[in-house]
């Protein structure tokens, strides 16, 4: 029978992180988050749900908002367990994140002098599963 695919999840949330009309944004963060949860039932999330996820957060709740704060902390965290971390996701948690939210992530991994990590020097355990089928 069919099932939706990781592909279609996704694009709803790319979908939801582009809405423009400010009075819109809390109903797409909601379908945001209904579909990060439904996803669940079909199949698991992949290093480009997490970054996407990471992006609609950065453009629906406004910067400073400490729910902004603490559903980035679930989220990145979320993805460091699963072994999804890859550029996309570390590029997409720079905007999402408070500078100083991303340095408490990433302080053991700073090496740059701009104060952002470099992709190999995040740990195996959480980039372990970028790249493999989510099915």
């Amino acid at each position: 029978s069919a099932k939706p695919n990781i592909q279609a999840f996704n694009s709803c949330l790319n979908c939801c992180a582009y809405t423009a009309a400010a009075d819109e944004k809390i109903e797409a963060f909601l379908i945001a988050v209904s579909t990060f949860l439904m996803l669940e039932k079909y199949t698991h999330p992949d290093h480009v749900t997490f970054a996407t996820f990471l992006k609609a957060i950065s453009k629906l709740i406004p910067r400073g908002e400490e729910r902004r704060k603490q559903v980035v902390d679930v989220v990145f965290k979320r993805c460091c367990r699963q072994g999804q971390c890859s550029p996309f996701v570390l590029q997409q948690l720079s905007f999402a994140a408070s500078a100083e939210q991303y340095q408490s992530f990433l302080q053991q991994q700073i090496k740059k002098k701009d104060g952002r990590v470099a992709f190999q020097d995040i740990p195996t355990e959480w980039k372990r599963n970028v790249g493999r089928s989510t099915s």
